[in-house]
Formats: structure tokens, sequence, C-alpha cells
């Protein structure tokens, strides 16, 4: 990280580029639901939007997942309320079959899977609103550890490569289906376009990824125990992944 001016700007223009992609929200007469697994990527946009009205968290898992108890630690320090939904493996093979996810290779065909449910499942009314794009352009995967700085960025610009060409399209595929709008405020090109301009500092094994995003988290007012939360994918958080494998065996 910068200088203690050079961060006070980096976090001045996150702060500027999140407000401008949130004033950019769907309309709609109903709140806006954050699907929220208690991480730093759901609850810096949780915060925010709560500063500005009316919210709803959702968060789901099988009975006994991280997320479900990771979300209701993290809404309690949030002072937000949370509504819980225990997933059925019956849910999870029905996502798997719907959305034609089979043939797909993982970790791409559980991560589907969970949002395919977590879509079905969470409140309607307002759009649903995804943290995804945090993890590409603050380098939040395990395989950005230990990289020099030219080859993180090179591979955080695959990523979000990546995340533009397919998982994004895949995501809103399943959304259309489902009648369901979404809401990405990480994936707007004006926040990526900020976050890109601020090079990925080094990450040992044993670090935490995307310290940058966790330092401006805690900036935005999030609980620290809440932005060094390690990062968790949702297909195993929510315990939904080895579901995902059962049923393909089945």
């Amino acid at each position: 990280m910068p200088g203690r001016r050079g961060v006070d700007e980096t976090f001045e223009r996150l702060d500027g580029a999140l407000e401008t992609s949130l004033g950019d929200r769907p309309a709609a007469d109903d709140p806006p639901t954050v699907l929220f697994s208690g991480g730093v990527d759901s609850s810096i946009l949780a915060l925010a939007l709560a500063r500005s009205g009316p919210l709803r968290l959702f968060s789901i898992g099988m009975e006994g997942s991280d997320d479900i108890v990771a979300a209701r630690r993290a809404a309690d320090l949030l002072r937000l309320n949370l509504t819980e939904r225990r997933v059925t493996p019956e849910e999870v093979a029905n996502s798997v079959k719907s959305h034609g996810l089979a043939a797909r290779p993982e970790p791409a065909r559980s991560v589907l899977a969970s949002l395919g449910v977590a879509l079905a499942t969470s409140p309607r009314g307002g759009p649903l609103v995804l943290g995804q794009g945090a993890d590409e352009l603050f380098g939040g995967y395990a395989h950005f550890r230990s990289l020099t700085p030219a080859a993180a960025e090179r591979r955080r610009r695959d990523d979000w490569d990546r995340l533009l060409r397919v998982d994004w399209p895949a995501t809103q595929a399943i959304a259309g289906t489902l009648g369901r709008t979404l809401f990405a405020p990480f994936v707007d090109a004006r926040f990526a376009t900020a976050a890109f301009a601020i090079p990925l500092p080094s990450v040992g094994p044993g670090d935490l990824t995307k310290p940058v995003l966790r330092a401006w988290a805690r900036h935005r007012g999030v609980p620290a125990e809440v932005a060094n939360r390690p990062k968790r994918a949702i297909q195993y958080g929510t315990g939904i992944a080895s579901v995902v494998r059962r049923s393909l065996r089945a």
C-alpha cells in the first residue's frame, strides 16, 4: 500500500467509483436484496446500500454451513436484518438440471448451481445485488499468492477477462430464466477502472488475499472481524459443492 496520503486518495477514488455505480442500480418499488455471505465483498455493498435506504440481506446454505454462521455474525455486527434460507439437496439437484450445468467443469458447475439456488429462492421484487467482480479486481483467489507484481497483474487481467466473457454472462443467463434482475456494482466498468489503477500488493503463502479491498472496507466502516474474514468461495461456504457431486453420482 502507498503512504498515508496515497492511501487516502486511493480510498477516495474507490469511494467515488462505488457511489457512481450504486447510483445506477435498477429502479424498483421493492428494496434491493444483497446476496450476503458475511464476507468482505457483500458487506461493503450491504453497508453502502443501507446508508441510502432500505435493503434486504439474504443468505443461503446447507444445514450447518459456514456461510450461514458467518452471515449471521456479520449482519449482527453491521446491525442489519438477515434472512437465512436452508437449502435442500433437491433444490441443488434441480438447479444443476434446470440450468443445464451437469456438463460444465468444476468449479463453474457448483458456483452456478449455488447462484441458481440463490436466485430462485431470494425475495422477489427488487434487484438482487451480487459481489461478483471483487475477487477478480483485487486479487481474491488463492492463485494470487506468491506471484510477482507483473505476474499478479497479468493474472488479474486474465481473471477479469474470463469474468466478462464467461462467468458473468452465465450468471445473467440463469437470472434471465428465473425472471430476476441482477446488479453487480463491482462489475461496473467505472469501478473496474478505479480498481485497475491500484497495483496489487504482494501476497505471501499465509496472507489474506485482496488486502487493498479489506483495508478499504475498514475505511468504509466494515468491522475488522468482517473485513478480515478469509475468502470462502460460494460453493464451499454454502456446502453446495459436495451436494452437486453427490447429485451427479446418483
